[in-house]
């Protein structure tokens, strides 16, 4: 799941940055959502929020500079003190991932798990469970079958917005505790985009 990759990831990070001038916010443009594309969608974009609702200002990078205290600075002022900045993109390896959205109402992570989704005007409702607790639990699809066998049934309600027949906005709130400070709970946002290129599988 991609929250539980971000959360392992940032919580090593020691300085904390950066910030998208032109952020992307979460309001509908497309025209035509009849001619939704499924298929795969490849994340062009990560931006954090200080808040649970994606809005105000967003924190698209890390800024790595020695003898510092660990702030927020765009990229500009990163550079402007030598830093090395680095996108979220980029050093959460999703750079070359994607998230798969087939036809059959399956929604496939770049790790490889799935959920199902459904689809109502512009906003796709994704079902994202798990089984765990015993060896090859995760072959187990529904809770029943899952809490019969022993294991821990988890399952989680997202959702994504259609900007664009072709453009996936995806949003989920979780706690990061470097960014503590600034707010309780902070809001994690992906733009992908339709990659016709793709061969449908996950990177897993």
């Amino acid at each position: 799941m991609i929250k539980n990759k971000i959360k392992m990831i940032i919580i090593t990070l020691i300085l904390i940055v950066s910030c998208n001038e032109n952020a992307t916010t979460n309001s509908n443009t497309n025209e035509d959502l009849n001619s939704f594309n499924y298929g795969s969608y490849k994340f062009n974009q990560i931006t954090i929020y200080m808040n649970d609702s994606c809005d105000d200002q967003g924190y698209t990078g890390l800024c790595n500079y020695p003898n510092l205290e660990s702030t927020l600075y765009s990229q500009n002022e990163c550079n402007s003190i030598n830093g090395t900045w680095t996108t979220f993109l980029e050093l959460f390896e999703y750079d070359q991932s994607h998230i798969i959205i087939n036809d059959d109402n399956l929604f496939i992570y770049p790790d490889c798990e799935s959920g199902t989704f459904t689809l109502d005007s512009n906003i796709i409702t994704i079902s994202d469970y798990d089984c765990n607790g015993f060896e090859n639990s995760s072959s187990l699809i529904d809770s029943i079958s899952c809490i019969e066998a022993g294991g821990n049934w988890e399952e989680e309600i997202g959702t994504a917005i259609i900007t664009s027949n072709t453009t996936v906005l995806l949003n989920e709130v979780i706690e990061i505790p470097q960014f503590n400070a600034y707010s309780e709970n902070q809001c994690v946002e992906y733009i992908l985009y339709l990659d016709s290129s793709h061969d449908g599988s996950c990177e897993n």
